[in-house]
């Protein structure tokens, strides 16, 4: 019997057609949610809400590639709702007989200014998100590891949720307080074997085609909206490669 923690970690493709789905994803999701109205301190400013939105959709997709090469069954991800933000548990996956919730979390290693983060950098979760994320029935988090835009991106072996309050909590700028681990702690128990500044370094390397990906995801994030009935037939897609295959053809 396998452990969820034995899962193996993977580094998982992110060609220009990943970013190009991330982008659909995020633009879908902003026109879904468009009747909603956010709590201010749930803002992050608008260069940051996007950055969030975006490396949110890049989380699941990254997940869902790695569960699917992995062979692990796991449910069709609500990547977009058009009733406003999904309430449902990232993935549902099934693993000896038995259900298991899976959230995804994303770390890029470039800050917003573009500067290579360190790996004394920490992975950040919001004190009342992981308390959301355990009421949808979140057992574990699946961490990415990588750079928006860049063309493969890591991702670690699950991490069980009860964990991350043991973390160092801070007081957020935006009045909300986060749990926060360093990258250093973290890599070695997500990815056996590897520690974070040869990640890092490894993502630096990863991020040749960086800027022309990042100028997809803008321009299908801005594109979705007139193309949505196309982005929610892809969505129905059982697999992650039929999905990708879907948005090959938008």
């Amino acid at each position: 019997m396998i452990l969820p923690t034995e899962l193996a970690p993977r580094i998982v493709t992110t060609n220009a057609n990943f970013w190009k789905a991330v982008g659909l994803v995020s633009g879908a999701r902003r026109f879904g949610n468009r009747n909603v109205h956010f709590p201010k301190n749930r803002s992050r400013g608008f260069e940051g809400d996007i950055r969030t939105e975006i490396m949110g959709v890049w989380g699941e997709l990254a997940t869902w590639k790695w569960a699917d090469e992995l062979k692990l069954e796991v449910s069709i991800p609500c990547l977009v709702s058009l009733d406003g933000p999904s309430t449902d548990v990232d993935f549902k996956a099934t693993l000896n007989s038995q259900e298991i919730g899976l959230e995804a979390k994303s770390w890029a290693a470039h800050r917003v200014d573009g500067s290579l983060a360190d790996p004394f950098s920490t992975m950040n979760i919001n004190v009342k998100g992981h308390l959301r994320s355990y009421d949808r029935g979140g057992d574990y988090y699946v961490f990415s590891f990588g750079t928006i835009g860049g063309d493969s991106t890591i991702v670690g072996s699950p991490y069980p949720h009860e964990f991350v309050s043991g973390w160092k909590q801070n007081d957020g700028k935006y009045g909300d307080p986060y749990y926060a681990k360093t990258i250093q702690e973290l890599v070695p128990s997500v990815v056996k074997g590897k520690n974070a500044y040869k990640m890092v370094s490894w993502i630096e390397k990863t991020a040749i085609a960086q800027k022309s990906n990042e100028a997809l995801i803008s321009f299908w994030r801005e594109a979705a909206e007139s193309r949505i009935d196309a982005v929610m037939n892809a969505c129905k897609a059982k697999t992650s490669a039929e999905f990708f295959r879907a948005i090959e053809e938008i």
